[in-house]
């Protein structure tokens, strides 16, 4: 996880996480955030950049990590 200025880079390890679920999480904070989710099996990233540039970007980044986990582990419980 990184900040670089006014953005948020969150990489995510394929063999945990799938682009799917990112993808997901990422739904929900399009209102906020212009989010951006790529990359391969092997490793995924998700780029938030703020709407608004009062957003405290550590805790949204703390939030995003955990709401893109809890996807993963209630969808894997589905299975």
């Amino acid at each position: 996880m990184t900040q670089k200025g006014k953005r948020i880079e969150i990489f995510f390890d394929g063999k945990f996480f799938r682009k799917e679920h990112v993808l997901i999480a990422a739904q929900e904070y399009t209102t906020s955030f212009w989010v951006l989710v790529d990359g391969s099996p092997e490793k995924i990233m998700a780029v938030l950049i703020p709407k608004e540039s009062d957003s405290d970007l550590k805790l949204v980044e703390d939030e995003f990590y955990n709401y893109v986990f809890s996807v993963t582990k209630n969808l894997q419980l589905k299975r």
